[in-house]
């Protein structure tokens, strides 16, 4: 088979292996209309009305208080089955790392979670915080907060956070993007670390210090987000018993690894080409 007939194989197979996409290659159908795209140096409202751990009525005034803490804000549904349980383990890691450096929660900046899910409650979060304090082991937990709130509450949050949710009826569960805000003690978004994990341990690490620290001194970040992988949750599959993923980019990142690879098994399939009409007496004129 001659190489470039092997090199549009090699692209209908890849092309054939990517589901629930169309021509276009737009993401699958359970997460059009989702997406996770803050906007740094964007004001979250802090005077809209939740209800934290004790069921008490707050504002996130009440955390981005202007003065010197810095606040980590994750939007998250504390029954999701998927990512949201990684995101609070990748925060957890996060943390630990940044405590060796001197950095620890209460004393240099404030955690707050946020359901965007509306028929949560109050003891559903005081649970989430329980066992998330538990992991973490460092103290703080009188700056650690997870709140609740309503539709019209969650919304006003996400809208500004760029964080676009929607219902899947098909698995009766959200289709969501994971990641962290990082935010001035005024409310103002300093950085965005996608993901659950953040990138490998040792630039999660820097990743949050430095995006802390910056935070801290009311400064803006610059993005890091063009160099990570945004995973998006999108249910379980009763039916297969598996968890479903998509990642935001990876149709772009395997659009480049597919052209790289296809254009270097055409080199390979050249060269043994040429090796073996030279072995033949040479090559055609």
């Amino acid at each position: 088979m001659r190489p470039a007939a092997l090199a549009l194989l090699a692209l209908t197979l890849v092309a054939s292996a990517v589901p629930g996409q169309d021509s276009a290659g737009q993401l699958p159908r359970e997460l059009q209309g989702v997406k996770f795209e803050p906007l740094l140096k964007e004001q979250i409202p802090l005077d809209v009305a939740f209800r934290d751990e004790r069921n008490q009525p707050i504002t996130l005034a009440s955390y981005c208080d202007g003065r010197k803490l810095p606040v980590v804000l994750a939007l998250v549904q504390y029954r999701c089955p998927n990512l949201c349980g990684q995101v609070l383990e990748g925060l957890l890691g996060g943390m630990r790392d940044v405590a060796k450096r001197g950095l620890r929660l209460g004393q240099h900046y404030r955690v707050v979670i946020l359901s965007f899910d509306p028929t949560e409650d109050a003891e559903l979060a005081a649970a989430k915080k329980a066992s998330f304090l538990e992991a973490y082991g460092l103290g703080g937990g009188e700056t650690c907060h997870f709140l609740t709130g309503n539709r019209a509450a969650i919304a006003r949050v996400a809208e500004k956070a760029g964080f676009e949710f929607r219902w899947d009826e098909r698995t009766k569960q959200y289709a969501h993007g994971s990641g962290i805000l990082l935010l001035t003690p005024q409310g103002r978004i300093s950085q965005f670390l996608p993901g659950i994990e953040y990138r490998d341990t040792t630039q999660r690490e820097r990743d949050l210090y430095y995006g802390l620290v910056e935070a801290s001194k009311f400064q803006i970040g610059k993005p890091i987000a063009d160099r990570l992988v945004l995973l998006f949750c999108y249910g379980y599959d009763p039916k297969k018993g598996t968890y479903q993923f998509a990642i935001m980019n990876v149709v772009r990142i395997a659009g480049i690894l597919t052209v790289l690879g296809v254009v270097a098994l055409i080199v390979v399939l050249r060269r043994k080409e040429r090796q073996n009409l030279q072995g033949a007496g040479g090559l055609p004129c």
